[in-house]
């Protein structure tokens, strides 16, 4: 048995409502400030979290947890990089890097990885999510 854990799922939506993953960079987007200083983040696109079902499903090798994600990186980071993307949105900068615990890690799903799986770049993902979001008039 294979199991799939995505960590905050973003991109393009199908559906009109927003999932609370697409929230949390909504509110981002219009400038309120987060107060989740003990969190990571770890992003991954909502397409790369289909084709790795699909790739565990048709690879019967595939065995145990497959942790699905981009990057990890802390909440300054990403809120950060929100702000450096969308400089005519409000996006409030984190001004102190309160998780200095936290380890970055660039390819964390070394499993999915060495499966086939090619994930998006997190900028990608981002401009495609914000994309989604003005076409549905969210933004």
């Amino acid at each position: 048995m294979a199991v799939l854990n995505p960590g905050m799922v973003l991109g393009p939506m199908l559906t009109p409502s927003v999932n609370a993953s697409l929230q949390l960079l909504l509110q981002l987007l219009a400038g309120e400030k987060l107060d989740l200083d003990d969190i990571y983040i770890g992003c991954v696109d909502v397409r790369d979290v289909a084709h790795s079902l699909l790739v565990l499903y048709e690879n019967p090798s595939a065995q145990g947890r497959h942790l699905c994600l981009e990057s990890i990186e802390r909440l300054v980071d990403f809120t950060n990089n929100i702000a450096d993307l969308y400089p005519e949105h409000r996006v409030q900068r984190t001004p102190e890097d309160k998780q200095g615990w936290v380890v970055r890690a660039k390819d964390p799903s070394k499993k999915l990885i060495g499966l086939g799986v090619r994930f998006t770049p997190f900028d990608k993902t981002i401009r495609d999510t914000v994309g989604c979001f003005r076409s549905k008039g969210h933004i």
